[in-house]
């Protein structure tokens, strides 16, 4: 599974995943997203992020089900086209808890 981390800030990566992830089912590529997400932070990133089309519904699903929180709406960022941002910082509650989840 592709799920790839690109720096954009100091100490702030940009997350991003292939097809292929999204292929495989909600399950696996939000437990992946999670995986990178966790292991980025004992790293020592301090935030997260990723931009997905607003078309996308099973790439917003991932995104919220892998952590991440939406923050609102990227007006014309990819060629014009609008994007959602998702992100996740390290002082966030923890995705098992409640309120870390549905934050």
């Amino acid at each position: 599974m592709n799920v790839r981390l690109e720096e954009v800030a100091p100490g702030v990566l940009r997350l991003t995943w292939s097809p292929e992830l999204q292929e495989s089912g909600l399950g696996p590529s939000s437990t992946e997203v999670r995986r990178v997400v966790a292991e980025a932070f004992a790293a020592g990133a301090h935030r997260i992020e990723t931009h997905v089309d607003p078309t996308d519904d099973i790439a917003q699903r991932i995104a919220t089900f892998g952590g991440m929180m939406r923050e609102g709406v990227l007006r014309g960022m990819a060629h014009g086209a609008d994007r959602i941002i998702y992100s996740r910082i390290a002082t966030d509650p923890p995705v098992n808890e409640g309120h870390g989840f549905r934050s």
